[in-house]
Formats: structure tokens, sequence, C-alpha cells
């Protein structure tokens, strides 16, 4: 049963939602109308979203050898279930990519996104742990609680990101419950319910941030996917900033090992995510860059950290604060 608070922000009408072709393709899915003919037909009236799936089933990620040119046979090879997640990520992407809460970065949320669902698929590639299209449609929604309290309220979600630090994840949280009765990931998780995705999703989402401290049962297939969401997560981190800071890499470091991933593997993963991740942008109209391999990333990590204990060291005041 959804929450009161989440019944109130849904009467408001703002929340995002997918529209359209979209809702209709989730609507009929869930139905027992639901074949393979009915889907296409639906899908072929809607242009950007034909564009897009066959973008999508003719790029490498898909693997798929030989080029497809019919929206039946891609729904073949995708699967209805991953056909309508699809929908429902064009959907959302392309009806809020802007919006009037200026202290929320748009580009940056969806971009962060791609970047987790990407990893999060490779993820669970390399561990043949969830069905990797699914774990990507996961990823990409995970935090949409974000964007939809910025959508719901825009000024008052300013505030809370002018009130807390963007890296400060359990103090966010606590902000936004107390703003409005809800934080995000448990409005993540009340919206995917609204959009009939698995409860696997929406119990690992509300423990995406801090799995391990969670009361998930050790073990549990919902505590692996939250796992996945945090290591995508922190990932992302790596593909859409130009630099990270220490923490960030012991905390993927931490992710990696929690999983069962070696760093050395992870390496070679990294680059397939960063090859991935700058596709998917082109099919969705998502902006990203071009990205250092691991091995850089952590080599500059260490060498600003070196730096910074040099300067430390030659402060003036350094030896009132030595033991």
């Amino acid at each position: 049963m959804a929450s009161p608070s989440f019944e109130r922000l849904k009467a408001s009408g703002r929340l995002p939602s997918p529209t359209g072709v979209a809702l209709e393709i989730l609507r009929l899915s869930e139905s027992e109308d639901a074949s393979i003919e009915a889907i296409a037909t639906l899908v072929s009236s809607d242009p950007a979203i034909v564009s897009r799936l066959l973008k999508l089933i003719n790029s490498p990620i898909a693997g798929i050898a030989r080029p497809i040119a019919s929206i039946r046979q891609s729904i073949a090879l995708l699967g209805i279930k991953t056909v309508k997640q699809l929908a429902l990520g064009f959907s959302l992407i392309g009806n809020h990519r802007r919006d009037s809460c200026k202290r929320f970065d748009y580009d940056q949320f969806w971009s962060v996104s791609l970047g987790r669902a990407v990893a999060a698929r490779q993820i669970v590639r390399r561990l043949g742990s969830f069905c990797p299209d699914e774990t990507f449609t996961c990823g990409l929604l995970s935090k949409i609680g974000r964007l939809a309290l910025a959508t719901f309220k825009p000024e008052s979600f300013a505030q809370v990101l002018n009130a807390v630090d963007p890296d400060d994840t359990v103090g966010m949280l606590a902000r936004e419950r107390e703003v409005f009765g809800i934080d995000h990931n448990e409005l993540s998780a009340e919206m995917m319910a609204e959009w009939f995705l698995p409860e696997l999703f929406r119990t690992a989402v509300l423990a995406q941030d801090d799995p391990d401290h969670s009361d998930l049962q050790p073990g549990s297939r919902p505590l692996q996917l939250a796992q996945t969401l945090q290591l995508g997560g922190l990932v992302s981190k790596a593909l859409t900033q130009a630099g990270l800071s220490g923490s960030a890499i012991s905390g993927i470091n931490r992710a990696l090992k929690r999983v069962g991933i070696a760093q050395p593997d992870f390496e070679a993963d990294f680059e397939t995510i960063t090859d991935d991740w700058r596709a998917a942008g082109q099919i969705y109209s998502i902006a990203t860059r071009e990205v250092p391999a691991l091995k850089q990333i952590y080599a500059t990590a260490a060498e600003h950290r070196n730096q910074l204990t040099d300067e430390l060291a030659n402060y003036p005041f350094a030896h009132l604060h030595s033991g």
C-alpha cells in the first residue's frame, strides 16, 4: 500500500510519469493481450520510440550480429518486459530534461543515472546474478525520486540542496523526510510500484545507499541488487566527474570486494562501461564525455592526495598540529 506522503505527492499531478504511447505500453504489457504483435503496433505509432529502439537493437550494446529493421523482430529479441522498461525510460528522459528547480542539474542527473545503469548492467554480466537489461532499468530509475522532488516543489527542493552537502547521502535523505515527509529512495520505490516494476527493484532501491546496514538478509537477491546499485552509483562518479577523491576510490574498492569482483578484472569492465555509457548516451540523447582508463583515474587521485599532503607539510603552522 502506498504511503500517505506518496499519495499526497501523486495527487499534485506533478510527479514525473510516462505519457502517450509509453504509458499505453506499460498498461498493455500487464494485460493478457500483451502479445508481440500488439506491443509492436503500439510502438510503431511513436516515431521517437521506434528510432531509439532500432538504434539500441543495432548498437554494440545489444550484441546482435546482423542489422535489424523490424520493430516486431526487435521486440522478439529484446522481450516484451525489456521493451516496456525501455519505453518507460525513453518517455521519462524525453519529457523531463528541464524544469523550474534552478538548483537541480537535470542534465547531470540523467548523465549520472545513465552511468549507474550501464555500470550496474556490466556488473551483473560479470557476476551472472540478474538479467542485465532489467538491471539497467533499475539503475536508470533508482534515483528518480530526486527528479520527482525537484519537480514537485522546486523551491523547497532547492533549499534542501543548498542546506546539505551533496556527498552527505544520509543527511540528504533525512532533510528530505523533514521537508516532504518522504525521501527520494522511498519515493523512487513508490513510483516503481506505480509503473508495475518488480518488487525486487523496489526493495533494493530502498537500501541502495547503505545496503550492508539495511535489514536485508545476507546473500539475498535484494541485498545483491542493492549492492550492485551502490557500486554502479560509485562508478558513475568516475564517469561523470573530472576527478575522484581518495574516499571515492576507497568506496569503489570496498564495493567491488562486497560483490566479489577483483580490481584487475574490473579494469576491463570499466572500459566496457565507458564505451557502453557513451553509446547509450547517443541513443538516449544524454550528454557523456571522454573518460580515462581506471588506472589513470586512480593514479590521478593518488597524485592529488600526495600533493595535498606535501602542501599541508609545508604550511607555516604545520608544526603546531604535529604530535
